[in-house]
């Protein structure tokens, strides 16, 4: 699972931190001087060392210019790109049906070849009339629903 760069980095930086502090303590109260050494740790102790360790070795999730770039060297238009960025970063980098995505590029190419369009995504505001209404909410009071 992907994670944004600076909260990776947040939690990394505290796991590590728990990790020490709790690590040297058990140490401390066992009596065991040599800290470099892994003992019989807590429960929460060995899941939080096990949790940095899989943290410190999962790449952070891919920016906008990223996935920008590589729909680029695939052929596809950079708009492509940045709706497959915003599709799936406000999805978690999860695929609709909760599967998270770990390696974007081949689920770039797998979208390419099934033939996934995503549109020029517009990110200005929705026209307004002189009466100050949108299109829909015109629609809504015309026809009531």
């Amino acid at each position: 699972m992907f994670i944004e760069s600076k909260l990776r980095t947040r939690i990394i930086d505290s796991l590590s931190w728990m990790v020490k502090t709790i690590e040297f303590r058990e140490d401390e109260c066992s009596g065991n001087l040599d800290l470099g050494t892994e003992g019989v740790y807590s429960p929460e102790l060995t899941r939080a060392i096990e949790l940095l360790a899989l943290l410190e070795s999962t790449p952070p999730a891919p920016t906008e210019q990223q996935c920008r770039d590589m729909a680029a060297m695939m052929g596809l238009p950079e708009s492509w790109g940045k709706g497959y960025f915003r599709t799936y970063a406000s999805q978690g980098w999860c695929k609709s049906n909760g599967v998270p995505i770990t390696d974007i590029r081949l689920h770039m190419a797998k979208l390419k070849s099934e033939g996934v369009e995503y549109g020029d995504l517009s990110t200005e505001a929705p026209s307004v009339s002189s009466s100050g209404l949108t299109p829909r909410q015109r629609h809504i009071l015309e026809t009531g629903r």
